[in-house]
């Protein structure tokens, strides 16, 4: 997860543990359900789906307190995530050669709607939700298309694995937030960020004037991710590695969770 404001202070959180917990009370799960006594079965699949709810319950309450930390003060600006398993779980009809029907069949496979199906964005931004009005403060809720695909900067299309702009090198995560904040009617440009949240291309050109090979050396000599403020960031292994959110965004300040 991403969070940046206008003046260039960000924040990094590691969502990692969170997933990690997920797979592995779901291992846990599995081979409770190979037990032959349905009794034992029962009561052991009671038992760690408990754990499992409490554990990531006491994980979500600690990542919001430290994002409703960071948001004090500033209006946060959210996406709408509550079709988001739709999207997940749709499918197309096709015909299958061995029933000789037309069934409608599945985009994603088995384990990656698994996992995105697990996802707790709803409670996180029910928590998230509370916490920043109980401080006084508004939530806006955004309705949100393909806000990372184009870049902001120079107007180059941004593949869905690319972490940066291939032409500017402008931060995916950052682009997204940058465009949701035009979409709501905000103003911020790349240029009034901090150089040490994301790179922001060659000396202001674009796209056109942007030399490939001499940005892609430069960047790769530059720490993108430093954080701000070590009292309000994780330790980061990937962005958004569990939750996965399409964006979030606040005005003044702005979050952005991808899922890889």
């Amino acid at each position: 997860m991403t969070a940046i404001d206008s003046n260039g202070n960000y924040l990094r959180v590691n969502t990692s543990k969170l997933r990690a917990t997920h797979e592995a009370y779901t291992n846990k799960l599995k081979r409770i359900q190979r037990i032959g006594d349905s009794k034992v079965k029962r009561r052991l699949f009671t038992k760690y789906s408990g754990k499992r709810k409490r554990k990531v319950h006491d994980l979500l309450h600690k990542l919001t307190k430290r994002v409703s930390g960071f948001t004090r003060g500033k209006t946060l600006i959210m996406e709408n995530l509550s079709n988001i398993r739709k999207s997940v779980n749709r499918g197309v009809k096709r015909y299958n050669r061995f029933s000789k029907r037309i069934q409608p069949v599945s985009l994603k496979s088995k384990n990656l709607k698994r996992r995105l199906n697990s996802w707790n964005f709803r409670k996180f931004q029910f928590m998230l939700d509370y916490k920043h009005k109980l401080n006084g403060f508004d939530m806006v809720y955004l309705d949100l298309y393909e806000t990372s695909s184009l870049c902001s900067r120079c107007g180059g299309k941004i593949a869905p694995m690319e972490k940066t702009c291939p032409t500017c090198g402008l931060d995916r995560d950052a682009n997204a937030c940058l465009s949701m904040l035009r979409m709501w009617g905000g103003s911020g440009s790349p240029e009034s960020l901090s150089m040490s949240v994301m790179r922001l291309g060659y000396q202001g050109a674009y796209a056109d004037a942007v030399n490939p090979a001499e940005l892609r050396e430069e960047v790769h000599g530059f720490k993108l991710y430093e954080p701000v403020n070590s009292l309000l960031t994780f330790k980061r292994k990937s962005v958004g590695n569990f939750l996965g959110f399409r964006g979030l965004l606040l005005l003044l300040l702005t979050l952005r969770w991808t899922c890889h």
